[in-house]
């Protein structure tokens, strides 16, 4: 049976962000990192619960368990925040950084200027 199957980490009080391992994906590491201390410390204890019941064989009570309006994706946003310094990273080994980043930039000039002037910045 898959884990994700009828969400059987609920029982074991683990949120759906706990279940991803940080020793296949170093982003997910550097986010995990950058957690804050309590959330980190909140993580660590429902891994810890986890782990002690399912050696134990034993499921937490209904009241102990997550439900689905507990689950939220804490590491969302240091997870997005990772990926985008790694591609940033990436970017920069690869000297490939210029040319996209000046793109952007001319596009976002342009996009500007017609939306402030009503016309082209070089008519031809």
């Amino acid at each position: 049976m898959n884990r994700f199957d009828g969400k059987k980490f609920y029982e074991f009080g683990l949120m759906t962000n706990d279940i991803y391992s940080t020793r296949q994906d170093p982003v997910l590491k550097v986010a995990v990192e950058r957690l804050p201390t309590d959330v980190y410390d909140e993580r660590m204890f429902r891994l810890s619960r986890a782990h002690y019941t399912s050696f134990k064989k034993i499921i937490l009570p209904e009241e102990q368990r997550m439900t689905r309006e507990q689950d939220v994706p804490y590491m969302r946003p240091y997870v997005a925040i990772a990926r985008i310094e790694e591609l940033q990273r990436k970017a920069w080994k690869s000297k490939t950084f210029l040319k996209p980043f000046l793109v952007a930039i001319m596009e976002a000039f342009y996009r500007g200027w017609r939306q402030k002037y009503g016309k082209d910045v070089f008519p031809s």
